[in-house]
């Protein structure tokens, strides 16, 4: 069972719902997210998701929770990297984060980061992951052996989710994976 802000559990019809959400979002962006667009998607008569998400900010909150929960099992999965392979851990996790499922979850990711422009509830539910990519971005650059790891940890973050957008919009058209390791490996050497 999944851990939710500020609501009930993600669980059975609730984590469907989720689910489906992100999916929208990610096909539709966030003016496509609907209670009406998740019942249809869910095959389920119109009516039924706002009998779970009474409201559409009630809706975006259950997206952003899944989303949560999607990014960072992403980068829990990182495995610890040997001593100079650090860029191609990364790397892989960038390609990993752009391909098939987990590409959608980031599409969706951004545009609710959209959405937390402008709704303090969602920011504030974002504060968590940004806490865990923090977390993951601090004990890669302490297996390197940089000398302040928290204090680089942001820019770290900043520099995965910036190359991950690259990949989401462009592909592999403008930076390929070598491109990538290339450019983790300059911050890196820094």
């Amino acid at each position: 069972m999944l851990r939710t802000v500020g609501g009930p559990p993600l669980h059975g019809r609730r984590l469907e719902i989720a689910d489906a959400a992100i999916a929208i979002l990610a096909e539709h962006g966030s003016r496509g997210l609907t209670h009406r667009a998740v019942d249809r998607h869910l095959e389920i008569a119109e009516g039924s998701t706002s009998s779970y998400y009474r409201t559409r900010d009630a809706l975006l909150m259950a997206a952003v929770v899944r989303v949560v929960d999607l990014s960072a099992d992403l980068a829990a999965g990182l495995r610890p990297p040997a001593p100079g392979e650090t860029a191609d851990v990364i790397a892989a996790m960038i390609e990993r984060s752009t391909a098939s499922r987990s590409r959608a979850v980031h599409i969706a990711r951004y545009e609710l980061f959209n959405e937390a422009a402008r709704r303090p509830a969602i920011a504030h539910a974002f504060l968590e992951l940004r806490h865990r990519h923090l977390e993951h971005a601090e004990r890669l650059l302490a297996d390197t052996g940089c000398p302040d790891p928290a204090a680089r940890a942001p820019a770290l973050s900043v520099l995965i989710n910036g190359l991950i957008l690259e990949r989401i919009v462009n592909g592999r058209r403008f930076m390929s994976r070598d491109d990538v390791r290339r450019e983790i490996g300059h911050f890196l050497a820094d």
